[in-house]
C-alpha cells in the first residue's frame, strides 16, 4: 500500500493526521489553544497540506490552508507576544 504513494502523498497524511490528532487533544482539553504547541502544529499541517496539493492544485483547499495558515500565525505571534509582554 505505501510503495505507491508519493512523497506529496505522505505530506497530505501526515498533515491531515496532526489537524485530526491537534482537533481531538483541544476536545479532550489535553491542549491548550492559547499556547504554543497547538498553533505551529496547526502551521506545520497546512505547510504539509499545501506541499501536497502543489501536485493535484485544488483552489478551494489551498484557500482554506492559508487562511488556516495565517491564523496559525497570528496564534504564533500572540503566545510570543503575551510572553513577551509578562517578562
Amino acid at each position: 500500500m505505501l510503495s505507491g504513494l508519493q512523497w506529496y502523498d505522505l505530506c497530505g497524511y501526515f498533515g491531515s493526521t496532526l489537524f485530526v490528532i491537534m482537533y481531538f487533544l483541544n476536545i479532550k482539553g489535553t491542549v491548550d489553544t492559547r499556547g504554543f504547541l497547538y498553533p505551529t502544529t496547526n502551521l506545520l499541517g497546512c505547510c504539509l497540506m499545501i506541499a501536497s496539493l502543489w501536485h493535484d492544485f485544488n483552489r478551494a483547499a489551498f484557500l482554506i490552508e492559508v487562511f488556516w495558515s495565517l491564523a496559525s500565525i497570528y496564534g504564533i505571534i500572540e503566545v510570543i507576544w503575551h510572553r513577551w509582554r509578562r517578562r
